[in-house]
């Protein structure tokens, strides 16, 4: 498109035979695509997320910082309810994913949930078993599913290792094997033990049969989501 020239005078051009009716009804889609675009094109994403059992205090703080990072110095406040345990703690890898995906995840490993108030994101109490933060984690997971399948591992070798290393090192390599090198986050949910023991050979198998294979020595379940493969508890 030319600059400063309107999309209904190059359609009136490029598509004589189109009643005033459809030009402006294309004109609207085009509008709200482009705008679509720039949304797309404006969002940041937090480049690299890195939690060590940290407390859920500190981790309050981080996102507090990292909100005002990508908002260019004014972030949103970020509060724990008084029923909280502050000193949950928080262990968390991502990498090139949104701050809410940030805060859905931390949700995750925490067993909690989070509102969005006008002054400030509350983490609080889950009621019932669908936190309301999880719904948005699980869009556009087919994204992840097709990446799980395309990326190959040549080799395999876990030796009893515990099964945070294992989750880091296929995020890392997925990322380094990934076409696209926008690689697989690996979230280990509440109740999985992350010192649980992997010992796993393999050879050329994509990273979908690595993750099923891992998940069946551990008695876990997987969950795939918009921006990660979770771990999650076995249902008994």
């Amino acid at each position: 498109m030319v600059a400063g020239v309107p999309y209904e005078l190059h359609l009136t051009i490029m598509i004589p035979h189109l009643t005033s009716a459809c030009r402006a009804l294309v004109t609207g889609l085009l509008a709200f695509f482009l705008l679509q675009s720039q949304v797309i094109a404006a969002e940041k994403l937090v480049e690299q997320v890195d939690l060590h059992d940290e407390p859920l205090s500190e981790v309050a703080d981080y996102l507090r910082k990292v909100s005002a990072d990508l908002s260019g110095g004014k972030g949103r406040n970020v509060l724990l309810d008084p029923k909280v345990d502050p000193n949950i703690k928080i262990t968390l890898s991502l990498q090139k994913v949104s701050l809410s995906t940030v805060l859905g995840y931390v949700a995750e490993v925490s067993g909690l949930d989070y509102r969005v108030d006008k002054h400030a994101i509350v983490f609080t109490h889950r009621r019932g078993p669908n936190a309301r933060s999880l719904p948005g984690l699980r869009r556009m997971s087919v994204w992840v599913s097709k990446r799980i399948q395309a990326v190959r591992f040549k080799e395999i070798d876990f030796h009893k290792e515990p099964l945070s290393d294992v989750a880091a090192f296929l995020a890392k390599r997925s990322l380094e094997l990934d076409p696209e090198k926008k690689g697989v986050n690996i979230v280990l949910s509440k109740g999985v033990d992350p010192t649980t023991l992997i010992t796993l050979k393999l050879s050329d198998v994509p990273m979908t049969s690595i993750l099923k294979y891992v998940s069946g020595a551990t008695d876990l379940r997987i969950r795939v989501d918009g921006n990660a493969v979770v771990f999650l508890p076995s249902k008994k």
